[in-house]
């Protein structure tokens, strides 16, 4: 009797931990960490919340061998028609200083942006694809990149 309460103390306190704004959530890892033009990340979000707007945020993690500033990353966004192609930008490290500016992990350093905010959509399947867009055909030290769907404004 008592290892069950102390089970469902601990179910209560899981389920009051999770984020409740957020709708999806995936990342996938880089081959041998490195992505390279040709290598395209794809997600299948399936909406169904005509209430709120969404948010989509890349989430991304390097390590600190990175050899840039920032990575641009180009977007494809299709479904219940809607389909826009267009990239982003997620500073990495400082200009000044080139200090890194995610959040450290030992060597691993991890970011989330958001590249569409506070976008109605209809119910539906949509599909999300990244690709590198960096002057160099392939970067070093990507480990991986996500996509995150949180809850937006009320959809009026």
């Amino acid at each position: 009797m008592r290892s069950c309460k102390y089970l469902i103390i601990l179910f209560v306190l899981i389920q009051g931990c999770t984020d409740k704004s957020i709708l999806f959530y995936k990342t996938t890892t880089i081959k041998d960490s490195k992505w390279v033009w040709s290598d395209a990340k794809t997600y299948t979000y399936v909406h169904s919340d005509t209430n709120r707007k969404v948010h989509f945020n890349a989430a991304l993690r390097i390590n600190d061998n990175y050899l840039y500033s920032n990575i641009w990353i180009k977007y494809r966004i299709a479904g219940e028609g809607l389909n826009e192609t267009n990239q982003f930008s997620i500073q990495l490290a400082d200009d000044q200083y080139g200090k890194w500016l995610g959040q450290s992990s030992g060597s691993v350093l991890s970011y989330e942006q958001a590249f569409i905010e506070n976008k109605a959509l209809k119910p539906g399947t949509y599909t999300i694809t990244y690709w590198q867009n960096m002057r160099d055909s392939e970067i070093e030290s990507v480990l991986d990149i996500g996509l995150k769907v949180t809850k937006g404004e009320p959809n009026f």
